[in-house]
């Protein structure tokens, strides 16, 4: 998880534009989720690292403060 640096502004209009085609899902033996990316077996002792519980551990998102 890392900071853009970019500035957004409140009440401000913006596009984002996300591609997964870098993406994978389910074809590295390291990842122990299930389809929905919610933790499987071993994962659970890091839910409470999740952003948020009960969402997809891997998951664009965006904050304005």
């Amino acid at each position: 998880c890392s900071g853009t640096t970019i500035r957004l502004e409140r009440g401000g209009t913006y596009r984002f534009d996300v591609s997964d085609s870098e993406l994978r899902d389910g074809d590295d033996p390291r990842c122990k989720t299930n389809p929905d990316g919610n933790p499987a077996g071993t994962m659970f002792a890091f839910i409470p690292m999740q952003r948020h519980i009960g969402q997809p551990w891997l998951k664009v998102y965006g904050k304005i403060s």
